[in-house]
């Protein structure tokens, strides 16, 4: 047999049959057969019977082995043999220039050298070693090499049983959260509906409270019109009687009369609940968006702060260009954003200030001149006397609320042409407006109002929510 042969047979003498590679813990079992330590303890675990040779498939019920030290020895030894005994087969490679035998190799220029390239110029200043002491550092060199491969080939199995261990309780953890959202949601839900049933039972004793006032008053004021037709129709037959009968009763007459004269009845006032929804504000801070303003459309008698986030009429109209966007009769500045899809929230702090209009508006708004109320979807707040009135502007309806308006919300959810006001301070709904068909794009719309000589003056500030609330 060939010398080469001879060393291949002893490579696969010392090789695991699992592996491939150089015994590494070599054990042998029962049936004969040996192993790596590593791979056969990994075969009877992935082997569907218990303690099978993986070579002649025999039967180890115990799943006994012993370990092989002498043939681990002899692998190690055998392991770095091989390459000397190669060599020696192989016999040295000859110098093409030199037809030399090169038993040297330079580290600088990773080539083999026969002893003429050695004294030669070219190498006298470079590392030069015997070729087989070369090749036993570049041999170590491997190993290490080897040594870390394999450390990172453990490193990354160990990833890979954590990763399968991870997918394991992954599944785990997601149908746990699932759980727990869906019990968090449920008990919102829950809230939801018994809220929205406690605010409709409110509200139809309202309607019911209400609609007994009105028919009282309706009442009412129809028994004082009948008086008042009664008693016209006695000064009507008084003043056909002679003069010494109208003179008889004419101070009764005139006594009653001005007793119903004085009488003023009036409409019956109506009281409404306010609509408080649990954790509206927070589901509305989840559309929030920084609004500012467009200078380029303020009214020159407006302010602007150079944060460009509010507003404030001034004591003198302002030398500003006439631009097409500039509103040049309403005291008014519109947002910079405009919208055409989407839901959208933001807040606006009036303070104690007695004139306010606040909301939206479409973008074609008349600028030059008074506009179309088809044109703004607006709150308008104004105080008369001791009362606070707000105006919906679209919908040119006013009614009294109990309190002045501090901080307004405005909501807007464009595909659902839905917008609607809310009272920051109080957590409830003012008004909302249903079911528009906006077909253009929507501004955020601001006018502070000229004042009169009763008015508070302040600013309309855009809040700046922080990005925690």
């Amino acid at each position: 047999m060939a010398a080469k042969d001879l060393i291949a047979n002893l490579r696969y003498d010392l090789s695991c049959s699992i592996c491939l590679d150089y015994f590494t813990e070599p054990v042998d079992i029962p049936c004969g057969h040996t192993f790596c330590k590593a791979c056969l303890l990994r075969s009877w675990e992935e082997a569907p019977t218990q303690g099978i040779c993986p070579e002649c498939k025999a039967i180890n019920e115990s799943r006994s082995f012993i370990e092989n030290r002498e043939l681990e020895k002899l692998t190690h030894t055998g392991k770095r043999i091989r390459p000397h005994l190669l060599q020696l087969v192989q016999g040295p490679s000859i110098c093409v220039e030199h037809q030399k035998a090169q038993r040297l190799f330079c580290e600088d220029d990773q080539k083999l050298l026969c002893m003429e390239c050695f004294v030669s110029k070219e190498h006298t200043i470079h590392k030069v070693f015997p070729i087989l002491e070369a090749a036993e550092s570049c041999r170590n060199k491997f190993q290490e090499t080897l040594e870390t491969l394999k450390e990172k080939i453990e490193e990354a199995e160990i990833v890979i049983n954590e990763d399968k261990n991870n997918m394991e309780q992954c599944m785990v953890k997601a149908e746990t959260f699932k759980q727990m959202i869906v019990s968090e949601y449920a008990k919102i839900y829950q809230f939801l509906s018994e809220g929205e049933k406690t605010h409709l039972e409110c509200l139809e004793n309202c309607r019911r409270e209400n609609w007994e006032k009105l028919v009282h008053s309706e009442g009412q004021t129809s028994q004082y019109i009948q008086h008042l037709r009664k008693m016209i129709r006695e000064l009507e037959d008084d003043l056909e009687k002679p003069a010494s009968e109208i003179l008889r009763d004419a101070r009764s007459t005139l006594e009653r009369s001005k007793a119903l004269l004085l009488q003023c009845p009036k409409p019956a006032s109506q009281a409404w609940p306010r609509c408080q929804i649990f954790g509206m504000r927070d589901m509305l801070m989840t559309f929030y968006r920084d609004i500012t303003l467009d200078p380029e459309t303020a009214h020159s008698s407006l302010l602007l702060s150079e944060d460009l986030k509010s507003v404030s009429i001034g004591s003198i109209q302002q030398d500003v260009p006439n631009n097409p966007e500039r509103f040049d009769c309403i005291a008014a500045v519109l947002g910079a954003q405009k919208f055409t899809c989407g839901r959208h929230y933001w807040e606006v702090e009036m303070g104690d200030k007695t004139e306010w209009s606040v909301g939206l508006c479409r973008e074609s708004i008349e600028r030059k001149g008074q506009f179309l109320p088809a044109e703004v979807f607006s709150l308008t707040g104004f105080k008369m006397g001791d009362d606070f009135i707000l105006w919906i502007h679209d919908l040119m309806e006013a009614f009294l609320i109990p309190e002045p308006l501090y901080n307004l919300g405005i909501f807007l959810d464009y595909e659902h042409g839905h917008i609607a006001f809310y009272n920051v301070n109080s957590g409830s709904l003012i008004y909302s407006l249903l079911n528009f068909d906006f077909q253009e794009p929507l501004q955020p719309f601001f006018s502070p109002c000229l004042p009169n000589k009763h008015s508070i003056i302040r600013p309309l500030i855009i809040c700046t929510i922080p990005a925690h609330s």
